[in-house]
Parts: C-alpha cells; sequence; structure tokens
C-alpha cells in the first residue's frame, strides 16, 4: 500500500549573501520561504514557493529581495 499526499506544504529558514558588482558591495541576511507541492500523480508534482530575504551591507545599506518561484517536479 502507498499513501501520497495531493498537496504537500512546506516552510524553511536560510542564510543568504549576495554580492553586487556594480555597487561594489555585499550583502548579507536572513530569509523566509513558504511554498506548497502538489502531486499531479505518482510521478509528477507542480511546487510553487516565495522566500522573502532581508539583508544589511557596508554603511548601514540594506537590501530586500523577493523571490517567487514555480516548478514540475518528477521522479527518476
Amino acid at each position: 500500500m502507498s499513501v501520497n499526499q495531493l498537496w504537500r506544504p512546506f516552510i524553511g529558514v536560510g542564510f543568504l549573501q549576495r554580492q553586487f558588482q556594480s555597487v561594489q558591495n555585499s550583502y548579507a541576511g536572513f530569509g523566509a520561504s513558504v511554498g506548497t507541492e502538489r502531486a499531479l500523480n505518482t510521478a509528477f508534482g507542480l511546487k510553487f514557493f516565495m522566500r522573502y530575504a532581508t539583508m544589511g551591507g557596508s554603511d548601514e545599506s540594506k537590501a530586500t529581495e523577493i523571490t517567487i518561484f514555480s516548478g514540475i517536479t518528477f521522479k527518476f
């Protein structure tokens, strides 16, 4: 017997670093993610998630990043 959940939500936190050559500055900070994966059948699924990150750099500069991902997952 095999049980496959239709919806698989997830959350996460992480440390991020970015270096921008155009302004010659590095940023570091923390981000949080939230998303879900929906099963289409036993082999394929759809995945969506969003990450929000706030980072600080030199001279009290700040950067905020919002990233939205989507994709198709499959077993191989």
